[in-house]
């Protein structure tokens, strides 16, 4: 799911991935890989678009002024964000979880969060 939702982050916002992600984050029944791999997709998303940015910011300081003022016309980077601050509380809940694997992750994600400024130290 993480480079479908990397190359088409619209599809994150419809109401089956919104279920899909909670449920996989949430439900007592779904197993830590699982999990796992939830949250490893949300890794994969926010440093692929990490690294856009920084492509973006050393083209940008090639740019003219007047190419600068259009604007940044990616928005997948600001529904990434918005998504990830909406399952914030799910993935500090997760950072209790039984399985190491699921915590180690889940502390990766965050990291990556506060480095974004998706979220508070």
């Amino acid at each position: 799911l993480g480079l479908v939702w990397v190359k088409n982050p619209e599809l994150m916002l419809n109401e089956a991935s919104q279920k899909l992600i909670k449920d996989a984050l949430n439900d007592d029944d779904v197993e830590g890989m699982v999990r796992v791999q939830m949250l490893t997709a949300f890794v994969e998303i926010l440093l692929a678009h990490e690294k856009g940015f920084q492509s973006k910011t050393e083209l940008e300081s090639k740019t003219t002024l007047s190419q600068r003022i259009q604007g940044d016309k990616d928005v997948g980077s600001g529904m990434i964000g918005g998504i990830t601050q909406l399952i914030t509380d799910d993935i500090l809940q997760l950072l209790f979880d039984k399985q190491k694997q699921v915590r180690n992750t889940s502390i990766v994600l965050l990291g990556i969060m506060v480095r974004n400024g998706l979220c508070n130290p």
